[in-house]
Parts: structure tokens; C-alpha cells; sequence
């Protein structure tokens, strides 16, 4: 079974016994055109966020008008296994909590996190496409955050003890695994070649390609990979708009997923095999440092395991306890 399948047949059996949800949300739910016991009812979508968080992500989302992936008017995904419902579930314990976001990301950079500080308005902000008025990386102005442009999950950033400011760009997965599709044919392929191409040939930008060339890189999740790659480097580029001397990705997905981690580029597995996408990526890069996939369980593992910082961590420690069980298998 993949680890999606899995997922499904937990939340099919823990459904009637758990504590976070309603009664009414505990029914099978229609999702595209089907219906499934591992979905709520579209009328409880709003349950498949944090009790928490929950009105505070709502009112973010509308106030930025953020598509909800599968979701409906306003409301997020009915899907228990949504990755976007996940990443915001974790990570929006920290949006208006400093000590948190300092303490995730101290646990992740050590000693080069001085404090976290707000990206814009908040200490975690979803869906993030920079500045709205710069076209970072060919993609157009007409932008849309959670749709049709190149955008972090999430971005977070912290002061360094020198003073400087290093931007963090999120990338989150859950269930996800992809197949040997390769998106360079037909009209799109052309379109991504004109929009990329020359950004990843760039001998300044971040990607070595005497280690991988441009057409090796159109297999997802490697495709994601080069384009958040770009977007960190170009914002880089534009340190004066983002506020930032530094521009850094950070890639989290659960270990549990093990069906996530294969290389999907046929050549690239042939040049390097035994190794996980994530590790293939970082070391595409000149400088390596730049991209640094983490385990959920292992980014995670502080916030759960330390005491409280107040009702609210405390109520999310519980939930992401219940919720989310795979967390807590932490090993290395």
C-alpha cells in the first residue's frame, strides 16, 4: 500500500472515535462527483482545519484571497488527506507566536536563528509569492496566490546574529508521490522552456548543471524543486523588495512517505541511484546549503515534545498528536 492509501484506511477507521471532529462531520463526504469515508461533508470543510487556528486561517485566506486547493467557496479541501490542509494544520500554530517560530526553526538552522521576525504581517505566511509587483521568474504579473504562479507553501523568516535577515521558503508535502510523466512536450512544454530554461542555464543562478540539465529536471516533484530553487535565487536577486539579504528553501514532507521519496527522472536515477529526491536535489545545487529537506517528525519533534508555551500550543500538541499519529515515529 502507498502511504496515501494508508492514510485513508486510518482516517476510515479512527473517524467514529476521534475527538476533532463533529458528529456531522464524521459522515462520508463527496468529493469529485464520489462519495468517501475518508472526506467530511463539504458543509464541515471548515473541520478539517485546527479548532485552534481555524478562524484566524478562514479570515487570513479571505482577506488575501487564497485559493484553497479541492476546496469550495472559502472553505478549505473536505479531503482528511489534503497535503495543503496538513502543511497549514502544522504550521499555523506559529503565525502570531514568536517563541514557536523561533524555537521550529532554531531546531532546524541551530545557532544561525536569532529570532524569527514576520515575513509580512505574520510569522508564517501561506502561499506566498514575494512582492506582487516583481515577475520573479518569467511567470507574468497576473498572479494569484494558491493558483497558476510559482509560490511557497508557506514562508517564514528569522534575524541572524549578524544582523541579517534570511527568508525561508516552505515546501510541504503529505501523501504525495508522482509518476515518470515528463512535462517538456507539446505547447506547455514549449511555454515552460521559454518561461525557465535560460533561468536554470544561468552560470549565477543556483543550479548546477554539469550535475543535471534543464530537460533532466521536467519530472515532478524535480520540477517543483527547480522552480522554487528559482524563485529563492531571483528574490535573492531582489533583496531590497523581499527585505531579505538571503533566501533559503526548506522541504518538508513525513519520512512515513516513503513513496515520495523515488526518483522520477529516468535519467537521473540511472546517474544516481540509492538516493532520495530530496538528497539527488540538494546536491544539484552549487551551493547546497540553500535547499534543506527535513522530516516533518523530525522539524516537529520539538514543538511536541516541550512543555506548553500556552492553551493554544497545548491544544495543537494534542491535535497533531491525534490527528497526524505518523509524527510521533521519530528515527533516524
Amino acid at each position: 500500500m502507498t502511504f496515501l492509501e494508508t492514510e485513508k484506511a486510518r482516517y476510515i477507521a479512527a473517524k467514529p472515535g476521534c475527538t476533532w471532529l463533529s458528529p456531522a462531520a464524521k459522515e462520508p463526504g463527496q468529493y469529485r462527483a464520489r462519495v468517501y469515508d475518508f472526506c467530511i461533508p463539504v458543509a464541515q470543510a471548515g473541520e478539517n482545519l485546527f479548532a485552534g487556528s481555524r478562524g484566524r486561517l478562514l479570515d487570513y485566506f479571505d482577506e488575501f484571497a487564497i485559493k484553497w486547493h479541492d476546496g469550495g467557496h472559502r472553505r478549505p479541501s473536505n479531503h482528511l488527506c489534503s497535503s495543503m490542509v496538513c502543511g497549514v494544520n502544522f504550521l499555523s500554530v506559529m503565525m502570531d507566536e514568536p517563541r514557536i517560530a523561533t524555537r521550529f526553526m532554531r531546531g532546524i538552522f541551530g545557532d544561525e536563528v536569532a529570532e524569527a521576525v514576520p515575513v509580512d504581517g505574520s510569522f508564517v505566511e501561506f502561499e506566498w509569492v514575494g512582492n506582487p509587483a516583481i515577475d520573479y521568474i518569467g511567470e507574468g504579473l497576473d498572479r494569484t496566490r494558491g493558483a497558476n504562479a510559482t509560490s511557497a507553501d508557506a514562508a517564514m523568516a528569522y534575524r541572524r546574529p549578524d544582523g541579517g535577515k534570511t527568508l525561508v521558503l516552505v515546501e510541504w508535502k503529505y501523501t504525495e508521490s508522482y509518476s515518470t510523466e515528463y512535462k517538456g512536450d507539446g505547447s506547455r512544454g514549449e511555454t515552460r522552456r521559454a518561461r525557465y530554461e535560460h533561468l536554470v542555464t544561468d552560470p549565477r543562478g543556483p543550479i548546477d548543471t554539469s550535475r543535471a540539465i534543464y530537460d533532466e529536471l521536467l519530472y515532478e516533484p524535480f520540477y517543483q524543486f527547480m522552480r522554487q530553487q528559482l524563485l529563492a535565487w531571483r528574490m535573492t536577486e531582489e533583496r531590497q523588495e523581499c527585505g531579505a539579504d538571503r533566501v533559503r528553501v526548506l522541504h518538508l514532507s513525513p519520512r512515513a512517505n516513503t513513496d515520495f521519496g523515488r526518483v522520477t527522472s529516468p535519467p537521473l536515477a540511472e546517474r544516481y541511484p540509492d538516493v532520495r529526491a530530496t538528497g539527488l536535489w540538494r546536491s544539484l545545487l552549487r551551493d547546497t546549503s540553500l535547499f534543506t529537506p527535513v522530516a516533518v517528525e523530525d522539524a516537529f519533534a520539538p514543538l511536541l515534545g516541550e512543555p506548553s508555551g500556552g492553551e493554544l500550543h497545548a491544544a495543537w500538541q494534542a491535535y497533531a498528536r491525534e490527528r497526524y499519529p505518523w509524527v510521533l515515529r521519530r528515527h533516524t
